[in-house]
């Protein structure tokens, strides 16, 4: 995950993220009283007592990383046009060369173009070669950015992509409205 910069994320992906950090804040909290108990009077001695503050002082480090990124996080905004692909798009695509789609018979996908984040939380929607999530920094997501429909492009070693030709082939992804 980037340590720096401005986060997009759909809303509901801001959501998630924000019950993510009260999770975590809740942790923390568990994680010391859990320490205190282990206390055995001389507690650089005691095994139990480090291994919770060592628990303790990483949790901490991740919620500090996740409260950085809270103040930095823009939502997504549905894309204005549907001529070429963007993030906030869904495409549908045939995966010319992927032998899991050749063998499978799939005609095409349906691929959502989001950010990382995005995937990260809604990931699990989508567990089929029929409908995915990528994100725009994973090889189909970064071949897809900017095509129009028709166009052909290649990912990961010659693998080609095409999006098709029919008028519902870039629209803005259906995941904003959920």
């Amino acid at each position: 995950m980037k340590e720096t910069g401005i986060y997009r994320m759909l809303p509901q992906t801001k959501q998630l993220l924000e019950e993510d950090i009260r999770k975590r804040k809740s942790e923390v909290v568990d994680i010391s009283k859990e320490g205190a108990g282990l206390w055995e009077g001389d507690q650089w001695h005691s095994t139990g007592y480090r291994e919770q503050q060592r628990k303790r002082e990483l949790a901490i480090r991740f919620l500090q990383m996740i409260d950085g990124k809270g103040g930095r996080i823009e939502v997504l905004h549905k894309p204005e046009q549907n001529v070429h692909i963007e993030v906030g798009h869904m495409a549908k695509i045939r995966l010319l060369d992927d032998p899991d789609i050749i063998e499978a018979r799939i005609s095409n996908s349906i691929v959502h173009v989001l950010t990382e984040e995005d995937v990260l939380y809604l990931s699990h929607l989508f567990d089929n070669l029929n409908e995915m999530i990528v994100s725009q920094e994973s090889p189909i997501g970064g071949a897809l950015l900017g095509r129009m429909r028709g166009e052909t492009a290649t990912y990961l070693q010659g693998n080609r992509l095409q999006v098709l030709e029919s008028e519902d082939a870039i629209r803005v992804s259906n995941l904003f409205d959920r």
